[in-house]
């Protein structure tokens, strides 16, 4: 059984509903905390999270790298989770999306009045992939790619049952997120992402971006290298 799940992977890739997906009533859920620190840090704000009083519980946490500034995209939350959370036993979970179609859901959701930073959004994506090749050896990865439903609604049942997540009407003991600066949040955009566990292709838009591909180039070599190295959910899980 695990200590810590950590799900991560660039913002509107899927890691909300995995997060929401895997709820359950022995792990406190913890919403992103180290990429709020480091909007609190830009912004000049202090931040009230204290986590301090969960660490040697089981804690599911999400990071979404995105959307915004670099920092926001170019951070390794896997030590620090582990050292904050006091974590022996992890789990990594990695989502990823077609940058294509993840390109078009930042710009609908984010970047309304203002372009995709090409740095933000190929550093999302170079992040991601790099958290799968270095952790491999170190602890259980797993990769969930959105638009592949047989492998990603596999892959999520077989983590929902090693973490012991099988009732889908489960919440999590205790549900932590604080709110971000202004200028951070998108009023109405986490309460949809919430509402479902189950996958469902029909709710997977396939919008794409009219976009020059090498504008996000490095994106879509990186999706492609974490989608090749895809393992099954069978392999061989390892002690950190």
């Amino acid at each position: 059984m695990y200590d810590l799940v950590l799900i991560a992977g660039p913002c509107r890739s899927g890691t909300t509903f995995v997060f929401n997906a895997l709820s359950h009533g022995d792990f406190t859920g913890v919403f992103q905390p180290l990429k709020h620190q480091i909007r609190c840090a830009l912004s000049g704000h202090s931040s009230e999270m204290k986590l301090e009083q969960y660490a040697g519980h089981r804690v599911v946490v999400k990071e979404a790298f995105g959307p915004y500034r670099l920092e926001e995209a170019d951070y390794d939350p896997v030590q620090k989770t582990i050292e904050l959370f006091q974590a022996e036993k992890v789990l990594l979970v990695l989502v990823l999306r077609s940058p294509q179609e993840c390109l078009a859901s930042w710009e609908k959701a984010f970047h309304s009045d203002s372009p995709v930073s090409d740095q933000v959004f190929n550093q999302a994506y170079l992040n991601t992939l790099r958290l799968q090749q270095k952790y491999a050896g170190q602890v259980d990865v797993e990769t969930l790619i959105l638009e592949q439903q047989q492998h990603f609604t596999r892959t999520l049942e077989d983590i929902r049952t090693r973490i012991g997540a099988s009732d889908p009407g489960q919440g999590y003991r205790n549900y932590v997120k604080h709110r971000d600066p202004p200028g951070y949040e998108v009023h109405g955009l986490l309460d949809k992402a919430l509402k479902g566990k189950d996958y469902n292709a029909a709710y997977v838009s396939t919008d794409k971006a009219t976009v020059d591909v090498s504008r996000i180039a490095l994106a879509l070599q990186c999706y492609g290298e974490a989608t090749r190295n895809l393992k099954l959910p069978s392999e061989s899980h390892h002690g950190f």
